[in-house]
């Protein structure tokens, strides 16, 4: 009898097969999977079938079957299948190159909410990336992707404030963009977080805590905040002097 979840059910025994979850992992039994999927157009199952495409991931390299798989999720109303297809087009993977068209595709997954949509926009533009430059329309999609917690969209919002970049110079909002992006794990993030704790930006001087910061961030192997690190131990600046 057929269910109607057998897309979500070949999706699941897709991914099994892909991870080797109660199972030996068999990259083209889960692409056999997925196809059946999406022939019952169960998007999450074209999108991953068509990622597999792409990438020569389990089945032979087949840009055209990638695209076409993107163009139908997008088709359905995908956000991610709409992102993806621009990223074709704005590559150029099997088709001639089309940033326009790219663009085009990255605004209407955009507005579905689709935060790696809206840093595409935001590289585009900012850059001149492509398209005609325009740093104001960069920042605006960078900071929206920011409000949606992307943390590259967040140090880069930080940064701008920091700078009095398209914004008036603050460094309190600077450190909070900072701090947010930290909190996620973005070890020069953290490394402004400390430098920023250290130096009484934007917040109150506190010796302790940029201890802690360039600790996180070096414990990331970022080589600057290993020197700050061993100099503030050095300098015994939030821990006793260790020589």
């Amino acid at each position: 009898m057929f269910s109607p979840n057998r897309g979500q059910e070949l999706f699941a025994e897709g991914l099994a097969y892909e991870t080797g979850d109660g199972r030996e992992a068999d990259m083209a039994k889960a692409a056999e999977c997925y196809s059946q999927a999406a022939e019952l157009e169960f998007i999450p199952a074209m999108n991953r079938l068509a990622e597999m495409y792409m990438s020569a991931n389990g089945v032979e390299r087949d840009h055209q079957k990638g695209r076409e798989l993107f163009q139908r999720s997008s088709d359905l109303g995908d956000a991610e299948g709409t992102f993806n297809l621009g990223m074709i087009y704005w590559g150029g993977y099997g088709v001639e190159k089309d940033p326009d068209y790219a663009l085009r595709l990255f605004v209407h997954a955009a507005e579905k909410g689709h935060v790696g949509a809206m840093v595409e926009i935001g590289t585009m533009h900012f850059y001149g990336d492509g398209i005609e430059q325009d740093v104001h329309q960069g920042v605006r999609w960078f900071a929206m992707a920011a409000e949606k917690g992307d943390m590259g969209s967040q140090f880069k919002i930080g940064y701008l404030y920091e700078e009095g970049m398209d914004f008036e110079k603050d460094l309190r909002a600077a450190f909070s963009w900072y701090m947010k992006a930290a909190e996620q794990g973005l070890p020069e993030a953290m490394f402004k977080v400390a430098a920023f704790y250290h130096d009484g930006l934007g917040v109150d001087k506190d010796d302790a805590k940029a201890l802690e910061w360039y600790t996180r961030s070096a414990e990331a192997d970022l080589a600057p905040a290993l020197f700050n690190l061993a100099t503030m131990y050095y300098l015994g600046e939030g821990t006793e002097v260790d020589m």
